[in-house]
């Protein structure tokens, strides 16, 4: 990837407060960066966009909202994977289990916050880390 290409950047989060949370930090983090972030209440909302190829998704792993047919994260993952290979994945949940902190390493995230009030340092540091692993920062 090249510094001038823009970043696709997508958040799926079923609460709406926190996903406009992420959207801001993001904002802050990213000011040197070209970039567009799209947020998503439900991953099956994401499908059509994944014609741009997201570089990066922050996504939630309860996702269901008010359905209790919606995708969870780790299907989401699994189905934008299929569409946009080459993206990467920062899982951010309330979910404190192992067993899904596993099965998601096992997907190859790159990363895993739990939400909590410091969410904002945390996404800060791994936004960061990742900028430079991509080598655009």
């Amino acid at each position: 990837m090249k510094l001038n290409t823009q970043l696709n950047i997508f958040i799926i989060e079923d609460n709406k407060m926190f996903a406009l949370m992420l959207k801001n930090e993001l904002i802050k983090f990213l000011e040197s960066q070209n970039y567009h972030i799209h947020t998503f209440n439900r991953a099956e909302e994401s499908e059509s966009y994944l014609k741009l190829m997201p570089d990066l998704v922050l996504i939630d792993y309860h996702l269901d909202g008010n359905d209790q047919n919606a995708m969870d994260g780790l299907s989401a993952i699994e189905m934008i994977r299929k569409i946009s290979p080459d993206t990467d994945f920062v899982m951010i949940t309330n979910d404190l289990e192992t067993e899904l902190f596993l099965k998601a390493k096992q997907l190859n995230i790159y990363d895993y916050l739990t939400k909590s009030t410091n969410v904002p340092f945390k996404l800060n540091l791994t936004i960061n880390q990742w900028l430079k692993w991509k080598k655009l920062a």
